[in-house]
């Protein structure tokens, strides 16, 4: 019985290609975005096409006839629209300099032109009305958001993905910075500086990718508790609880199933994002013992997060605790944890409270293993982590309901 829910949950997380985006593509987007800025390496060079469907001069007109008719002055409209505008941010700010790469952009191709060439690693495709439709939804909350539509080369497929990783992450970042309330201007686009030798104790110093690389995993881990427990409610709704329960079995197995099931995806993904960081960026991960005790560590903290929201999604009978925790609790957890900047930056009472949240003791335990420290230097770290792991498996057992229908 328990492996059969396993297996169930594994499948299902599987099946899913926004999983897969989420939790491996994304991260390793991030850790190229955020390394390459605030780094001297380079890529090898590489081309990208991007195709504009219409002039963004047509698009900015409509826009301020349209922010007119509704009695904005079109002065106040054209301010916003150059201020705020994620085309030439994505391909100027992060493509061309943000990433100080050898990227080779081809602005003035036609599509068709664009995809007969084998040459291009991704065409990057803004369709009809794209801006504008940022530009309404967000200034005039009309309508919408337009999608971009990347075409990717399977024939340059480590460009490709990093290009598709890099377009997802862009815009999750956006969306993870704007949810924290960072919307002052530009100033939501642009990562935070980090020092190039974060640490200097022990062997060896932690470079910005080293960082940067811990601080995303760190964080991008804490989204699989939230994606292993939002099919509590679908599994409630469908009796599968129920079914469990009248087969005689103990309610227990059904959150013990939840647990193991976000500990296995946890270290798989964590294993996953450094084997990837090891090989492209030198990420190297300092003793494997100390690297697999803490890796475990912070697998069952969110095996535990993943019991604890299950409870509540049954308890409440809706997606609302898993929707919380991934849009709102993950990202509060990401800037006071140190995921993006370091902790030191941050008011002092913020920032000690950063060193006990879940990403923000795991990062620190990391950095001690990569530096070589001692194995008691991790234990204080791993032992925060497995108490959080009972804690949280308490608190869902007993919130849990012990009968079917409840």
């Amino acid at each position: 019985m328990l492996w059969a829910l396993i297996k169930k949950d594994l499948q299902h997380l599987l099946k899913e290609k926004s999983v897969l985006i989420l939790l491996f593509i994304m991260p390793i987007g991030l850790i190229c975005i955020l390394g390459f800025a605030q780094s001297n390496n380079e890529l090898e060079p590489f081309s990208i096409a991007v195709v504009n469907a219409e002039t963004q001069t047509e698009e900015l007109n409509r826009f301020l006839d349209k922010a007119e008719n509704n009695g904005i002055p079109r002065e106040a409209a054209n301010q916003f629209a150059t201020e705020f505008n994620l085309k030439n941010i994505l391909i100027e700010d992060v493509l061309e300099s943000g990433l100080d790469t050898q990227i080779l952009l081809e602005t003035s191709v036609p599509l068709d032109e664009a995809l007969a060439n084998k040459e291009y690693a991704a065409i990057i495709e803004f369709p009809d009305g794209y801006q504008e439709s940022i530009w309404k939804s967000i200034f005039l909350n009309e309508g919408d958001q337009k999608e971009v539509i990347l075409h990717l080369n399977e024939e340059k497929s480590i460009y490709s993905q990093m290009v598709e990783g890099i377009i997802h992450s862009f815009y999750e970042m956006i969306r993870m910075q704007s949810l924290a309330g960072e919307t002052e201007g530009m100033a939501i686009l642009q990562p935070g500086e980090v020092d190039h030798k974060i640490i200097e104790s022990q062997t060896r110093p932690i470079d910005i990718f080293d960082y940067v690389a811990v601080g995303m995993a760190c964080m991008f881990v804490l989204y699989t508790a939230g994606l292993v427990s939002r099919y509590a409610t679908d599994e409630k709704r469908t009796k599968v609880f129920d079914r469990m329960i009248l087969s005689s079995a103990p309610a227990y197995i059904y959150g013990i199933s939840k647990w193991i099931t976000g500990t296995i995806t946890a270290a798989f993904q964590l294993f996953i994002i450094f084997l990837i960081s090891y090989i492209a960026f030198d990420v190297a991960w300092g003793s494997l013992l100390q690297f697999s005790i803490i890796t475990l560590a912070i697998s069952m903290t969110v095996g535990g997060l993943s019991v604890l929201l299950t409870s509540f999604n049954f308890r409440f009978d809706s997606y609302k605790a898993s929707t919380l925790f991934t849009n709102i609790i993950v990202t509060m957890f990401a800037f006071i944890g140190g995921s993006f900047i370091q902790t030191d930056m941050l008011p002092p009472l913020i920032s000690k409270l950063g060193e006990f949240t879940p990403n923000g003791t795991t990062m620190t335990a990391y950095f001690q293993a990569f530096q070589g420290g001692t194995f008691s230097s991790i234990l204080p770290s791993v032992g925060i982590l497995t108490t959080y792991s009972v804690i949280l498996v308490a608190i869902a057992i007993m919130l849990f309901p012990k009968r079917r229908g409840q």
